[in-house]
């Protein structure tokens, strides 16, 4: 008579246990942002907003939050997701010597992620530095945020507060080499995610550090013509060129929250 296989050594233990790493993925995946922003189903509309700046000095901010790239620790940090493959997220050295964030994409999707928890009624505003050195090739641009074109070098995320991944509001910062700053559409599926060109330029111009300040309550203001209620839950930073087949390398510095100081 042949001896018993303990149950941890069985199929039916191997099979539970896959079903239970699946079920853990797809939790972290939801735990973020709404995973069918990815999809494109729905036709979405392109609308351009007029250019707006925020020219505030520095006695007129606080800073809340600031999240350097200063070293390897930094990066581990932040949470990293998968989507297809996984891009590369690094610490580098600019021209400068100066330490960075470097993201590149080979085929690959991948983001990372840091929670958050800023109230809404502060008027969040957040900055950073970025720089984009190779664009996603191979792109159509007939529509914008296009489900075959939806590939971009970096790009930047606001995530809302939600009780469900239906529930949660997100915007995403983009740099974009075909359509104007201002551009912006919501997911090919779901409302309730915007991507917007915060800046334009072409593989062939000299690729600089720029700098973004870009008020989030006005911006959701914008974008989803009404105003915010829920805290912002979490940033985002996703490089992707997996839609297009192509690669990308971008650069960024500290990211920081502040708020408007209240003079009244």
């Amino acid at each position: 008579m042949s001896e018993k296989k303990p149950f941890w050594r069985s199929k039916r233990f191997l099979a539970l246990n896959v079903i239970i790493c699946s079920m853990a993925l797809v939790g972290s995946v939801l735990y973020f942002f709404d995973p069918f922003s990815f999809m494109t189903l729905i036709p979405s509309k392109t609308i351009v907003l007029p250019d707006e700046q925020f020219p505030y000095t520095e006695d007129q901010l606080k800073r809340l939050v600031e999240f350097k790239f200063l070293k390897d620790k930094d990066i581990q940090e932040w949470r990293h997701q998968k989507f297809k493959g996984e891009s590369l997220y690094e610490i580098s050295s600019d021209e400068t010597g100066e330490n960075v964030l470097k993201s590149s994409s080979r085929g690959t999707s991948s983001g990372i992620f840091r929670k958050v928890n800023i109230d809404i009624e502060k008027n969040p505003i957040l900055v950073w530095k970025w720089k984009v050195t190779e664009f996603p090739s191979n792109k159509k641009n007939k529509k914008f945020a296009s489900k075959l074109d939806n590939d971009y070098p970096l790009r930047i995320y606001a995530i809302f507060e939600g009780k469900t991944i239906f529930t949660s509001d997100i915007i995403q910062y983009v740099w974009d080499d075909h359509f104007e700053e201002g551009t912006y559409s919501a997911s090919p599926y779901t409302k309730r995610v915007k991507a917007f060109v915060v800046q334009k330029s072409s593989a062939e111009d000299p690729q600089e550090w720029v700098r973004e300040m870009r008020d989030i309550r006005k911006d959701y203001e914008f974008l989803f013509g009404k105003k915010p209620t829920k805290n912002l839950k979490a940033i985002g930073i996703m490089s992707d060129s997996d839609n297009t087949m192509s690669q990308s390398e971008a650069f960024m510095k500290n990211i920081e929250i502040y708020k408007l100081v209240d003079f009244s």
